[in-house]
């Protein structure tokens, strides 16, 4: 039973079981044979138990085996259903092509003899024709399109080539341009600062720039004077601004003015207000807040030069302008414009108060700059009339740039005058040298100091007015003369104040002084000419110094016998 199969080892060992039970039966005295066909039955037990785990275990195995050969089965039909529909699929789409209209086909032309086309030609050979034309065609066009992209390529290298030559054009014109700079030096035609200072104007807003263009035309015809583009600075400084935010309160008689002449203002009245309205800071700095970019104007005459600055205020509109040198030489330039009151009435909105209403504000007296009314029109605006200034000038260059000239001039002569007289020196004009020498007066200058307003001498203030004390001395004793310069000098003459640096001076009498106060004041202009305009401070000061000559010589006895003043 070894070698066969465990199916059959366990029909044979089955079929002994069933022939050794009938005898264990009737043999159940014997115990001898029992025991032998027990120990049989016993063996043939166990062969069957072996016979029928080794059988089970045949029978998974050949389910196994059924089971593998299942799936493999159903993968093939699965394949094979799969391959139906997909022929079926084809079937139907080459029975729809062939049955589909070949428009573009028939668009194709043949070379040669056209083929007969009939019912009964040959679709197929009729459609390999075509496509082999087709073929041949655009084999065709891909060759012409390489050589077209072979004429492009040609074509970018020569732009590449140009554009490399005009790339480097700029280059050779700067250096062509560089080469000419002594030329332009020698024949006075700097076209190439010109051409520079024209591109940096180009950022200036457009009062500055059309002020620039006016300027531009009136230097190339007058000259004396050059231009250029400056950075702008802060209008005020902190404490400045903090002076401007918070207005003084006017005196009544100004109130009471103030209050008539915006009735129809919403600007609340300051004489119905316990205290003056407040305006917020930094409105107030936002609202002077200038333009980047200045345009300068630089005034020449033989020996030294000095800027103008003009600067635009973009939240207010107007044009400011400063002198740095001579910080008061623009007031009054034209008639009474002192540019202390906004040219612009719409900046009456610019400034709030506490309770969200607009308040008229005087621009801040002392900013650097101010809005004077003559800069607002050649600067291109057009605003009306303030009562500060009753006539209008002429509105043109030409008129404005001979007042600068001429105001210019005539503040370089004081200055000079004056750091003359600090050194204690009167130095009168040449042309006076030989009347009034200076070894002819005997009265000398003890000394000259800028002093603040006195208010018992000169009771009414003015804007940018200067004061200054000199101090005469002769034998009889010294005499303080207090001396009052305009920004309009020597078109408005000094005002002079002669005292007694004493009370109990003997001489001069309180007559001569206002005589000498008449004869330097009143007859100013007839101790200058059309040419000597420029030296009338020290002319005075010296027409004081032979008067006081005069009261010398003559004494206490003769006090009365002069010829000056009043006694002319």
């Amino acid at each position: 039973m070894t070698g066969s199969k465990p199916l059959d080892q366990l029909d044979a060992a089955c079929k002994g079981f069933r022939d050794t039970l009938p005898r264990l039966i009737r043999q159940v005295d014997d115990n001898a044979s029992m025991s032998k066909d027990v120990v049989k039955a016993l063996c043939l037990l166990k062969n069957i138990k072996q016979s029928t785990r080794e059988t089970f275990l045949d029978a998974e195995v050949y389910r196994r085996r059924v089971a593998e050969q299942k799936d493999l089965v159903e993968s093939h039909h699965l394949k094979l259903q799969n391959l139906l529909y997909e022929k079926d699929h084809l079937m139907r789409e080459i029975k729809r092509c062939r049955g589909f209209p070949t428009k573009e086909m028939d668009k194709i032309e043949f070379r040669g003899d056209p083929l007969p086309v009939t019912v009964d030609a040959d679709r197929h050979a009729q459609h390999l024709k075509r496509l082999d034309d087709e073929l041949e065609s655009r084999q065709a066009m891909l060759q012409h399109q390489k050589d077209l992209k072979a004429e492009i390529a040609q074509v970018d290298e020569a732009v590449q080539e140009k554009r490399a030559l005009l790339d480097g054009v700029p280059a050779e014109v700067a250096a062509i341009e560089q080469a000419t700079l002594p030329l332009q030096s020698l024949l006075s035609v700097p076209l190439s600062a010109t051409f520079e200072r024209q591109e940096e104007a180009k950022q200036l807003p457009a009062p500055l720039y059309i002020l620039y263009c006016e300027l531009e035309a009136y230097m190339e015809i007058h000259g004396g004077m050059s231009l250029s583009i400056g950075q702008a600075k802060g209008l005020l400084s902190k404490s400045k601004s903090r002076k401007a935010v918070q207005p003084e309160e006017p005196p009544a008689a100004k109130r009471q003015k103030t209050t008539t002449a915006t009735t129809l203002s919403r600007s609340p009245s300051p004489a119905n207000a316990a205290t003056p309205p407040s305006i917020a800071a930094d409105s107030t700095e936002s609202t002077y807040t200038p333009a980047p970019h200045t345009l300068v104007v630089e005034l020449h005459l033989v020996d030294t030069k000095t800027k103008v600055i003009f600067t635009y205020l973009p939240h207010l509109k107007v044009v400011v302008v400063e002198t740095p040198r001579y910080p008061h030489m623009l007031r009054n330039l034209f008639g009474e414009d002192s540019g202390i009151r906004h040219p612009n009435v719409a900046t009456l909105y610019a400034f709030e108060v506490d309770d969200g209403l607009e308040m008229d504000v005087d621009f801040p007296a002392d900013a650097r700059a101010r809005p004077y009314l003559w800069a607002q029109w050649i600067c291109g605006f057009h605003y009306g009339k303030r009562s500060e200034l009753a006539t209008r000038p002429e509105p043109s260059i030409r008129q404005v740039m001979a007042r600068l000239h001429q105001r210019y001039t005539a503040h370089h002569i004081l200055q000079q005058q004056l750091d003359a007289l600090k050194e204690k020196r009167i130095a009168v004009h040449a042309s006076a040298s030989k009347t009034w020498a200076a070894a002819a007066v005997t009265t000398k200058l003890d000394s000259w100091i800028k002093v603040s307003r006195d208010d018992k001498l000169f009771a009414e203030a003015h804007d940018g007015y200067v004061y200054y004390r000199a101090m005469l001395y002769h034998d009889a004793g010294r005499v303080a003369v207090w001396v009052e310069i305009s920004p309009a000098y020597p078109k408005e003459a000094p005002r002079i104040v002669c005292q007694n640096e004493k009370e109990s001076a003997a001489l001069p009498t309180a007559a001569q002084l206002k005589d000498m106060d008449v004869e330097v004041n009143a007859f100013a202009m007839d101790l200058v000419t059309d040419d000597t305009a420029g030296w009338l401070l020290p002319h005075q000061l010296r027409k004081l110094q032979m008067c006081l000559d005069t009261v010398n010589t003559l004494g206490t006895a003769k006090a009365s016998e002069y010829a000056f003043g009043k006694k002319r």
